[in-house]
Formats: C-alpha cells, structure tokens, sequence
C-alpha cells in the first residue's frame, strides 16, 4: 500500500496521526520533549556533552511510548462508541494485520536503545527499568478499561513520557523533584483537562474556555513553585517550566485572537486530539 512503510518508523507514526503540521510539530518538540531536556540539561551543569544521550534516551522513550498509541489506535477505538479517528481512511482496513509487526519493531529498538544507554549509567538501571516497565503496565490498564481509573493511568503514562529520558541522567530523589516540576508545568493540568472532559470527578464542571482555564492554571503554579524555592524546597532551575509553560499559554492566547487562521489551525489541532476548546 502507497507510502504505508512511513508507519514503521519511529516517531512517524507519532506525527502523522497527531502532528501532521508543522505548527503541531513545534508544539511536540515543545511540550513533550523540551521539559525533560532541559532538566537533564540543567542538572548536567549546561553541559553540551549529554545531549547526544538525551536525543538516544528520548527516541528509545518513544518506541516504548508509541506501542501505547499503536495498540489504542488501531485496536481499542473500534470498540468505543464515540472514538476520535486518527487512522488515514485508506489504510483503516489494513491496520490490524500490520499492528504485531508494529509493536514488535518498537519493542525490540526500545530494548537495544535501552541497553545501550543502561551499560553507560549503570548506577540508574533499576529506576530506569522500573520506569519503563510502569510506562507498558499503566498504559496496558488505560486502554483496556475506561472509567475513572484513567483519572489515575491517563497521568502516570503521560508521566512515563518525562521519567524514562530523564531516570538515565539523574538520581532518584533529583528524579522525584524533577517529576514535580514536570507535573506542576504539563502533567497537572492536562489531569484535570481529562477529568473535566470525560465527566471523571462527580462535581467538576465542564471547562469550557480552556485557554483561560490554562492561564489560570499556571498563575497559580507559577506562585507555588516561587514559594517552594523561597522556602529552599527546591532549586530556583525547577521555577523555569511553570513560567516557560505561562508564557507559552499567554502568547498561544494572543495568536488564536490577533493572528489570522491561527485559531482555526490551532482548533484543528485540538480536535484531533479530542482536547476541550
């Protein structure tokens, strides 16, 4: 089947069902791969020489990660009752005959990257492993059940995300803080996004402005991350990705209201991604 082989690689299979533009492209790199760069880069003391190991450890990350989406994409949606269709239409018939050889390619790049990169930091292979395998089981529950127990699963793999590229370069209480950090800036409010959406907390009102609803979101971690480093909880580093991230949401705000067709493109996005408006 024409260009079926781009759904073997890597990645590809990432951006061409949820990142097809390049707008989308950018708010990957962005959201999903700048904040645990730059906390491996900041605890490495800024240095050039652990990127090479990142960019390993990210892409072995998403070997791993894209399994979740393949399974979910290809298999769960046709059992749901109002599923979001991320499959090209011409190849929707062909998917599940290719789904094992899939998950295999991606499983078995995961395992060699992996022990490449552990027999370099041996000291972190435990927390690592663990990690990884976390990653499998909670994303193996999330699309197998639906319920309010994705409440729970829904942040733990998209934790999985931020914890294995970084688990290699940092040591386990770092790596804890570390996962804060990364849960005040993304995990916390793409929780609470999913629980208003899918009705999960008995309660909670449906957002329905989600750009003020995100604004809001990270002035107020924006003040709790300054006062953990007032009260030396933590470093002044781990203040970077609520701001980055409040700035980010401030200038996507300004576009989607100044900018011609940028709030089309960007409401396209989202539709994509079943993410509230």
């Amino acid at each position: 089947m024409k260009m079926w082989w781009k759904y073997y690689l890597p990645l590809c299979w990432t951006f061409t069902t949820r990142y097809p533009s390049p707008m989308n492209v950018i708010s990957f790199f962005l959201i999903d791969a700048f904040p645990s760069f730059f906390l491996v880069f900041a605890s490495s003391g800024w240095n050039l020489a652990v990127i090479p190991e990142y960019l390993v450890a990210f892409f072995v990350m998403f070997c791993f990660y894209e399994c979740g989406y393949i399974f979910n994409e290809i298999l769960c949606v046709r059992y749901e009752q109002n599923p979001t269709i991320r499959i090209d239409a011409a190849y929707w018939d062909a998917m599940p005959r290719h789904m094992e050889n899939l998950l295999t390619l991606r499983v078995l790049l995961g395992v060699f990257g992996s022990w490449w990169l552990v027999s370099r930091h041996l000291e972190h292979m435990t927390v690592y492993l663990c990690c990884v395998l976390g990653l499998m089981a909670v994303y193996s529950i999330h699309n197998f059940y639906r319920g309010r127990i994705n409440l729970l699963t829904m942040p733990g793999d998209v934790s999985g995300k931020y914890l294995i590229p970084m688990a290699l370069f940092l040591a386990p209480q770092d790596l804890f803080v570390a996962w804060a950090d990364v849960f005040l800036a993304i995990i916390g409010v793409r929780m609470l996004e999913y629980a208003s959406k899918k009705s999960l907390i008995p309660g909670f009102d449906a957002i329905k402005d989600v750009d003020a609803f995100r604004i809001r979101y990270y002035v107020a971690t924006n003040i709790l991350a300054i006062a953990l480093a007032v009260l030396h909880v933590w470093s002044w580093v781990y203040c970077f990705l609520p701001a980055f991230f409040f700035c980010y949401r401030i200038a996507t705000w300004y576009l989607m209201h100044h900018a011609k067709g940028v709030q089309k493109r960007i409401d396209a996005n989202r539709k994509r991604h079943g993410t509230l408006r």
